[in-house]
């Protein structure tokens, strides 16, 4: 939905193939969204980088949904090789159902193409 510095927000529309029994979201659907945003964010502050990979994630979940969900990543740090994000995602009408951290490491300068 949108890419700023540092910053991405994105949404996974609701449907059958992305719920667990219950009718509730499934926690992996939920990572995956969060994965993607915060991927996002990262590239949006070091560029377009082959090889750009997670080194570390954690995920807390709060509550299930069974609408759209919105991630809202964030970077919390850049350094030369390694980029700390934040996503937060949340059901449509705003209530926050899960957290999740990450690490990504970009490769060393020359190992990698930049585009």
């Amino acid at each position: 939905e949108a890419i700023g510095e540092g910053t991405c927000r994105a949404r996974l529309p609701f449907g059958p193939r992305r719920v667990r029994p219950g009718g509730t979201v499934a926690g992996p659907m939920l990572v995956a969204l969060a994965s993607y945003a915060a991927y996002v964010a990262v590239l949006s502050v070091a560029g377009r980088v082959d090889l750009a990979a997670v080194v570390s994630q954690t995920a807390n979940f709060f509550k299930g949904t069974a609408g759209d969900v919105i991630a809202e990543a964030r970077v919390l740090n850049r350094g030369k090789r390694l980029v700390a994000t934040e996503t937060r995602l949340y059901a449509a009408e705003g209530t926050l159902l899960a957290q999740v951290t990450a690490t990504y490491a970009l490769p060393a300068p020359g190992g990698a193409r930049r585009r």
